[in-house]
């Protein structure tokens, strides 16, 4: 059997200045460089989550055949618990000469009051980034994560749509009885109406589409 190799904060770190975009996903070291511009949701999503642990995202937002298909890109695991490191793209580069972790996130002189007080302001609104903060917030989200699973609201009931269609089809058809009636007020209202429907039921759909 192959030897797992151990990844610790140092090896991933140089992984990353070398432009490697590695992404933790359950303790598993992702090289996700081939993946990048193959990724439904494009390489920017990826990017930004370069050096952190998103096992979130990954869950929450694939399915499970996709996060199976994910282990050929697993290098390794890592020395948990992982501190996040701040994705080299949030510091105005892919490819950075350093890499600062959220608990040492210093301010640049260069860039400016505007930006400092912004960093202010996000410090003192959000939580703290410190791990056991952190900790006890990815806790809460996981458990709220599991008990709406378990209610099936991740679930997608498809018989919904076979209603909606039906209750399209009664608009429509009461607009043509209007249409032939002399009744043309009426009859734009209700193909009004039967538009909108169909708009937002494809909007929601193609949006439901792309997420997957």
């Amino acid at each position: 059997m192959r030897q797992v190799r151990i990844y610790t904060r140092s090896d991933i770190e140089s992984l990353i200045q070398a432009g490697d975009s590695i992404v933790i996903n359950d303790g598993a070291v992702l090289r996700l460089n081939k993946w990048l511009d193959y990724h439904p949701g494009g390489r920017l999503v990826i990017q930004h989550m370069v050096g952190r642990d998103a096992t979130d995202e990954i869950s929450i937002y694939h399915s499970a055949r996709i996060v199976s298909s994910m282990q050929r890109y697993r290098i390794g695991r890592i020395q948990e618990p992982w501190l996040n490191f701040i994705p080299p793209i949030r510091e105005g580069s892919v490819c950075p000469n350093a890499i600062t972790t959220n608990t040492t996130l210093s301010k640049s002189p260069d860039n400016g009051r505007v930006v400092e007080q912004a960093l202010e302001d996000d410090i003192n609104q959000y939580p703290p980034l410190d791990a056991k903060t952190q900790e006890a917030i990815v806790g809460k989200y996981r458990a709220l994560h599991a008990k709406i699973k378990s209610q099936g609201y991740y679930k997608c009931r498809y018989g919904e749509y076979a209603k909606e269609a039906i209750r399209c089809l009664l608009i429509f058809g009461a607009f043509l009885v209007a249409l032939r009636s002399g009744w043309f007020i009426a009859a734009a209202m209700l193909l009004g109406s039967c538009w909108v429907w169909l708009m937002s039921s494809l909007l929601q759909k193609v949006g439901n589409a792309h997420l997957s």
